[in-house]
């Protein structure tokens, strides 16, 4: 958590910030959690990506927008 806060007030203001802060957070009940991970692909219509330092772990499903963002974040 000492890294989310330290993202946050180095971006806050400048972008839009959303965390996905695990499961701990919100499994309290001492339940197994499920090891399973949902992400976002759309949002009201338009391309969500999510753009990580090991390549393998970049997703997104609209080719032109992904070509975009690595364009703008000088990715190859």
């Amino acid at each position: 958590m000492p890294r989310t806060i330290e993202l946050y007030q180095q971006f806050r203001g400048r972008c839009l910030l959303a965390f996905g802060i695990g499961t701990n957070l919100t499994n309290d009940l001492g339940y197994e959690p499920l090891q399973i991970v949902i992400k976002m692909i759309r949002c009201n219509g338009q391309p969500v990506a999510k753009l990580s330092d090991t390549p393998s772990k970049n997703m997104c499903d609209d080719e032109k927008y992904l070509a975009y963002l690595r364009q703008v974040f000088e990715i190859a």
